[in-house]
């Protein structure tokens, strides 16, 4: 991503504040996700600890300055280690992508018993795995078998 394409407003730089001076975390990008009401801080790998702090101090910190939902997430450069890094507690799942008529598509093979979780309330895990993989993989369609 070059950096002249993303445009921070005030808001969003006092967010980045919080994990770049007070955490000495490397932020990579803040996504939002205006849908659900989220802010997603994307951190460099290996940067999600001190992105969260010890208790949850920091991120607690910048939900209270955002002032809606912040979710930490840690970048990897391989598709299949980022998506088990969105998915969290779904430990079945499999990650597959192929090319489509329409362009990459990611295909997560998960038990029955682990959809809801991957679904998520009113979508909003799937949501996340989409909006995050199109922009950093060019992922055109997510499917969950």
């Amino acid at each position: 991503m070059k950096e002249s394409e993303t445009k921070y407003t005030n808001d969003d730089l006092q967010l980045l504040k919080v994990f770049t001076v007070f955490g000495n975390v490397e932020v990579m990008d803040l996504i939002k996700d205006e849908k659900f009401n989220r802010v997603f801080v994307v951190v460099k790998k290996g940067e999600m600890g001190k992105a969260v702090g010890k208790n949850g101090w920091l991120v607690n910190s910048a939900r209270k300055i955002a002032g809606r939902e912040v979710i930490v997430v840690e970048y990897n450069e391989n598709l299949e280690d980022f998506v088990r890094g969105l998915l969290g507690n779904v430990s079945k799942a499999e990650v597959k992508e192929n090319e489509g008529q329409g362009g990459k598509v990611l295909i997560l093979q998960v038990p029955q018993d682990e959809k809801g979780l991957v679904i998520g309330a009113k979508g909003q895990n799937i949501e996340k795995i989409k909006l995050l993989t199109k922009k950093y993989f060019n992922v055109t369609r997510v499917m969950v078998t």
